[in-house]
C-alpha cells in the first residue's frame, strides 16, 4: 500500500487542529480511515513529525543460505527425495522446524525442483495407461 503524501497528511492535521469535525468526519472528508488520523496524531505526539515511517521489514526467512545449500546437496545426492523427507532432515540435522511449503519455496527461490512423492513414483504406469483409455 502506498503512503499518503506529506501534503495530505498536513491538511488532515490542520483540519484536526482547527477542530472542524470529529476524526470520522475528517476521515470521510479526506478519504482516509479514522484510525489513520489517530495513529498519525499519536506519531506526531511521540516522534514530533507526521512523515511516513519506514517499512517495518516483515518476517525473516527460516531457511538461511547455509541450510538451503544443505537441502540442495541432498536433492542432488538423492534426486527422488520428497519434500517431507527434506523437512525431516532439516529438522534433525539443521535443527530447524519448518513446513513442507517453506522447503518448497526455499528450493524454488534457488531454481531447484524435487520429484513427485514416493507414491507417485511407485505407481504402476500400466494402471495410468489403462485409466486414461477409459
Amino acid at each position: 500500500m502506498k503512503t499518503y503524501s506529506p501534503d495530505l497528511r498536513q491538511r488532515i492535521v490542520n483540519a484536526v487542529d482547527s477542530g472542524i469535525g470529529t476524526f470520522c468526519e475528517i476521515a470521510r472528508l479526506f478519504g482516509v480511515h479514522g484510525s489513520f488520523i489517530y495513529k498519525m496524531l499519536r506519531q506526531r505526539q511521540q516522534l514530533g513529525h507526521i512523515a511516513p515511517l519506514p517499512h517495518g521489514g516483515g518476517a525473516h526467512q527460516k531457511l538461511d543460505d547455509r541450510t538451503l545449500d544443505f537441502l540442495i546437496d541432498l536433492v542432488e545426492q538423492v534426486p527422488y527425495i520428497t519434500l517431507n523427507e527434506l523437512r525431516l532432515k532439516c529438522q534433525r540435522q539443521a535443527k530447524i522446524k519448518v513446513s513442507v511449503s517453506t522447503i518448497w519455496y526455499g528450493l524454488e527461490r534457488r531454481k531447484t525442483t524435487v520429484k513427485k512423492s514416493r507414491s507417485a513414483q511407485e505407481a504402476d504406469p500400466a494402471d495410468g495407461a489403462a485409466f486414461s483409455k477409459k
